[in-house]
């Protein structure tokens, strides 16, 4: 912002004509005179808006970015009247879809974008320059710190919401140029930031992710003719607000560079859970309805996804019953059973130390929503589901047992896992 006074010197004629009464051949001479007067006026409120000199992406354009991984950015921009006419800088990460088909209809989904969102399609990272203009005092209600040169330290979250671990997105370090009040007006400014994309952060296969940034000036103007105002005599802040609107300027910019993002998958079960059925009778039927839950699991991911279930195919022996050696103590000759097969085959009269496992998200029995697991130890399906917010989706299953006729007393004990999956996005 600059001030511009133009004084301008005019000259005011005074011309006397004085008529003297003709006597004979006598005349009078005729006499012009001037004086000069200063004319003035002041110039406040031009603001220079800022440049956008370049942008360097997380990556090549076209590439596949990946949740929970770091990248960084770098953002060059001109402001002719110094770093200190800056208000605030966003760095805006957002992903669009579907693609606009015109350069209007993308910055309107630009525009759209104010905070950062839990469902993982928009990130903002701000930079504010906090400063306050030393001209500006207290007495106008206007908080004027220790000096003027006290910005943000670096960029932070703009977040929809209040509490930071609601929010995956993380700005892990940023390099911010120094405000100084003697900073030289035309310079180039370069902002870096360093950050991890959000784990919900949308899969993307058709470059749906794109980068852009927005500035906010005419700080100076702002102090500037607050200063003036307090001077006049207008000390609040409602007077101030009455006398002056800024004339900021808003810059923006979205950049070419587009990119993919990767699926990712997280599921996190409760610690110390486990699955426990006690004193069950060999044959027990999935009618019996012999059911344990596993509640608290949470599923956290960026896209359509399945969620899985698998388990080993033998369950160790352990406990009373179970010699040394491991086996099971049987009064049946060669039965060295050291523990139980699982098997999703029906059972006949003479299937021994063989189990079944059926899993569902209701614990009533019912045979065409029970999943049954086998002895591939390969995931099975549970059910499918979209992407997650931050927060993740809280399930509960349920686990159906079913037991063969001849079954020998012990403990056994096998892992269960669950797991969560990608389904495949070709569009």
């Amino acid at each position: 912002m600059r001030n511009l006074r133009i004084v301008m010197s005019f000259f005011v004629g005074l011309f006397i004509l004085t008529y003297g009464i003709i006597t004979g051949l006598t005349h009078e001479n005729v006499t012009a005179q001037s004086d000069g007067q200063d004319g003035t006026f002041d110039v406040v409120g031009y603001n220079n808006a800022p440049t956008f000199i370049s942008f360097e992406g997380p990556d090549t354009n076209g590439a596949t970015l990946t949740p929970n991984q770091t990248y960084s950015v770098a953002l060059e921009i001109e402001d002719i009247d110094g770093l200190s006419d800056l208000k605030k800088l966003d760095l805006i990460m957002y992903y669009v879809d579907p693609q606009p088909t015109s350069l209007s209809a993308l910055g309107s989904a630009f525009d759209a974008i104010t905070t950062t969102t839990i469902d993982g399609t928009s990130f903002i990272m701000r930079w504010e320059n906090t400063a306050t203009s030393a001209a500006v005092n207290s007495a106008a209600g206007i908080s004027t710190g220790a000096s003027a040169d006290a910005p943000d330290a670096g960029f932070h979250v703009v977040s929809q919401s209040a509490v930071s671990s609601d929010i995956s997105w993380e700005i892990i370090n940023s390099t911010v140029p120094a405000i100084s009040g003697t900073a030289i007006p035309g310079d180039r400014f370069r902002f870096e930031v360093e950050f991890k994309i959000s784990k919900v952060a949308r899969e993307a296969v058709q470059s749906q992710w794109r980068f852009g940034a927005r500035i906010e000036d005419a700080r100076i103007i702002e102090n500037f003719v607050a200063a003036e105002q307090i001077n006049n005599g207008n000390t609040t802040v409602a007077a101030l607000q009455s006398d002056f609107s800024p004339v900021a300027t808003g810059t923006s910019i979205q950049v070419s560079d587009r990119y993919n993002m990767a699926f990712y998958g997280e599921v996190n079960v409760p610690s110390g859970s486990s699955l426990t059925w006690l004193d069950l009778s060999p044959g027990v039927q999935f009618s019996d309805e012999e059911v344990v839950s596993l509640s608290g699991i949470t599923f956290i991911a960026n896209s359509d996804h399945n969620r899985t279930v698998k388990t080993e195919a033998f369950w160790t022996a352990t406990g009373a019953g179970v010699v040394g050696s491991g086996e099971i103590t049987t009064s049946q000759p060669n039965k060295n059973y050291t523990g139980a097969s699982i098997t999703s085959e029906l059972f006949d009269a003479t299937t021994e130390q063989k189990f079944r496992l059926g899993v569902d998200t209701t614990n009533a029995y019912s045979s065409g929503s029970l999943v049954l697991l086998d002895d591939t130890f390969t995931f099975k399906t549970i059910e499918s589901d979209q992407a997650t917010l931050e927060a993740g989706q809280s399930r509960t299953y349920y686990f159906f047992i079913e037991l063969s006729n001849l079954f020998y007393d012990a403990d056994y004990i096998g892992d269960v896992i669950v797991g969560i999956s990608n389904r495949v996005i070709t569009e």
